[in-house]
């Protein structure tokens, strides 16, 4: 039996931050449908997504993952329904900024009722349905591009 010697190869201690820079989206629509095309179109794009159809589970999701989304080098952009049955876009909206102050987040319409105007204080964007691949990547940008600008 021979042994072949095999060098010793360095491994280097990677961080949480290190292993993941890709922008990450987490996205939340009641409506399936919805939902799983809005996935396909930003993972076309380069996207991590993380799905949710409600505004608890998106909380829950959040606060659970606190500590690790404000030590990465970007934090999730979130695109939120604004009707989304027992809690609402908003009030989701308005949760996750007490959690993470510097949370990007994209508001998905189909009304753009006066409410909605003045509601939108609390997001940094609002989309009209139905939504077009390009304008959900341009939007992420945008919201990306007011954290450099800060």
């Amino acid at each position: 039996m021979t042994f072949q010697h095999v060098p010793n190869i360095q491994r280097r201690r990677t961080s949480i931050v290190e292993l993941d820079d890709q922008q990450e989206v987490i996205l939340v629509d009641c409506f399936s449908i919805t939902q799983d095309v809005l996935a396909k179109l930003l993972t076309n794009r380069g996207y991590k997504v993380s799905c949710f159809a409600s505004g608890k589970g998106l909380i829950d999701h959040v606060q659970e993952r606190k500590f690790e989304l404000q030590i990465r080098p970007k934090l999730p952009v979130v695109i939120v329904e604004a009707w989304l049955g027992e809690l609402s876009g908003f009030d989701a909206a308005r949760v996750l900024k007490e959690i993470i102050p510097g949370l990007k987040i994209i508001m998905l319409t189909c009304q753009h009722s006066l409410e909605e105007k003045v509601e939108s204080r609390i997001v940094d964007k609002i989309i009209m349905k139905p939504v077009l691949s390009e304008v959900v990547d341009r939007a992420i940008k945008y919201v990306q591009s007011i954290n450099k600008q800060l």
